[in-house]
């Protein structure tokens, strides 16, 4: 057999070993069960921070270990269900704090929450349906958005919100996701989904939001300190457009 047949042979063996090799990665990686891994509810928060954008660079946040739950939720209707949660600093001395109870297979409500107290002011560049892309959860799970956008008015400033469905197996939900827009110190990005139309009206999102505190009260000065008072209003919603006026204030079911 001549040198050239017996090299083509040994270039399609390598070929079929990797491909074989990366059949047996995609099995492993899909017997984890999602819902009870730690690491893939770690990889929410992670993918959310853009921590494995660039896999060829460290990234700039550091999960911080060890550390008791910063966020609350006791002061709102998740009370008693079981929280997950994180925090991660950043090598600027930002700091993410993560509080994220239920999930969107399960039947009781399920939020996913974020806030980072930044250093300086950063611009929020990025739509708030861009930044729910960037949940691992979601991406399991693609929302159906539907064209109802908001202004949410909460203690932690004035959030876009948009309203979208789920269905996780089987499991149908209403949802408003959320983020800060704009320029601030103070940043929040989550969402907050429910089987009750009435839970995911964007004006009771936004109380909800609302209801989160630090536990600690230094970092409710903190929180405080960032807001002017004029920026301190009553919780509540608004159509972002006049148009989605009447679907401010009707169940998701009706704006389908």
């Amino acid at each position: 057999m001549d040198s050239g047949k017996l090299d083509s042979i040994r270039a399609n063996r390598c070929k079929a070993g990797r491909s074989w090799a990366i059949a047996i990665a995609f099995i492993l990686a899909a017997s984890v069960d999602f819902s009870k891994s730690a690491v893939s509810v770690l990889g929410l928060a992670a993918s959310a921070l853009d921590m494995g954008a660039h896999a060829a660079e460290p990234s700039p946040w550091v999960q911080l270990k060890g550390e008791k739950p910063a966020l609350s939720l006791d002061h709102t209707t998740l009370s008693g269900q079981h929280m997950d949660h994180f925090a991660f600093e950043h090598t600027n001395g930002s700091r993410s704090d993560w509080a994220i109870s239920g999930s969107l297979a399960l039947a009781q409500p399920n939020l996913v929450v974020m806030v980072t107290r930044r250093v300086q002011p950063e611009t929020v560049r990025s739509s708030v349906i861009k930044d729910m892309e960037r949940f691992g959860e979601l991406k399991h799970f693609p929302p159906r958005y539907r064209p109802a956008y908001y202004v949410l008015t909460t203690r932690f400033g004035e959030l876009r919100g948009v309203a979208f469905d789920v269905k996780a197996d089987g499991i149908q939900k209403h949802c408003i996701g959320f983020h800060t827009p704009g320029a601030s110190k103070l940043f929040v990005r989550g969402f907050f989904c429910s089987n009750d139309p009435v839970q995911s009206l964007a004006k009771n999102v936004a109380c909800l939001v609302e209801n989160i505190r630090y536990v600690s009260q230094a970092d409710e000065e903190v929180i405080k300190a960032n807001l002017a008072p004029a920026n301190v209003k009553e919780c509540g919603a608004a159509a972002l457009d006049g148009k989605n006026d009447g679907a401010a204030e009707k169940p998701a079911k009706d704006v389908l």
